[in-house]
């Protein structure tokens, strides 16, 4: 993965300046992102700031000070989360008028080979960026910082799947692959549900949710279309294998009794040669008389 532009937040920053404990030049009013805050010739420097951020929940703006001008920044990244103003003059623009500016998309290549055959793809939004293995698996990644250092890193995917031996002969073996659902892979080990995180927090615990759904769907489907057949196909195996072991049995009782009946035949033929031959001096003696 070769992240070759980082995601930027969109900032504004003001042309008034005043110092610390000043209050503004008169009352006014300015509009940040369809919300309108009223100012008057009392409020200070610090109340400004602190009066955009208790509204950051709403506009999705974070206020803060450097050195003498306010700067209002996008708590999102991207290009569609923007920070549009429209001030009177001296409240945070020396001049009245309007102001506006959108955040960057990441813009990653990703680079797989599949097959001995290596394809290059381009994505241009990087919060859209999902890499997932043949099972559907999300992979996750996760940089060590923050900087231009860590573009151009490589990404190894290994399989740790799950495997079900599922017959009597080697390499009969199924794999069984399940998306990490400890909290910290699906995001949540971390979440913040104040501000305006909350609804970075809902798409987290949506994601979360469908991980898991996926997951029991996957577990279920494992179990129903490969476990449970090969088990009736096994016990179906099973049950022919006694049914030909009985057959095989009964040819050779069969084949005893075959044996065992010609071999009482040539006993009874021998005793009955034995009888006649001995019967045979009696005649000739009883002649002699």
């Amino acid at each position: 993965v070769n992240v070759t532009t980082a995601a930027g937040r969109a900032t504004v920053t003001g042309t008034a300046a005043y110092t610390a404990g000043t209050v503004l030049v008169g009352a006014g009013q300015f509009t940040l992102n369809g919300k309108t805050f009223e100012t008057t010739a009392a409020t200070t420097r610090d109340q400004l700031v602190d009066m955009v951020n208790a509204s950051v929940g709403e506009t999705g703006v974070s206020a803060a000070m450097s050195g003498n001008n306010l700067v209002l920044t996008q708590t999102e990244f991207g290009s569609d989360k923007a920070v549009q103003l429209t001030t009177s003059a001296g409240v945070i623009n020396s001049a009245a008028g309007s102001a506006s500016d959108v955040g960057e998309d990441a813009v990653a290549t990703v680079s797989y080979t599949v097959g001995g055959a290596t394809t290059t793809a381009a994505f241009s939004r990087g919060k859209g960026l999902e890499l997932r293995d043949n099972s559907g698996n999300v992979v996750n990644l996760n940089a060590s910082a923050n900087s231009v250092s860590d573009k151009g890193n490589v990404l190894q995917v290994f399989s740790n799947a799950s495997q079900f031996q599922i017959g009597a002969n080697a390499g009969q073996t199924v794999a069984l692959n399940l998306s990490n659902a400890s909290s910290s892979s699906l995001g949540l080990g971390s979440i913040d549900i104040t501000g305006s995180s909350v609804q970075s927090a809902l798409d987290a615990i949506d994601s979360a949710i469908n991980t898991v759904s996926t997951n029991r769907a996957t577990i279920g489907s494992f179990m129903k279309n490969t476990l449970e057949s090969n088990v009736r196909a096994l016990g179906v195996a099973k049950e022919n294998l006694a049914a030909t072991e009985s057959s095989i049995r009964e040819v050779d009782v069969a084949q005893e009794m075959t044996n065992y009946t010609k071999l009482q035949i040539l006993q009874q033929s021998g005793l009955s040669m034995l009888a006649q031959a001995n019967s045979a001096p009696q005649s000739v003696l009883s002649l002699l008389r």
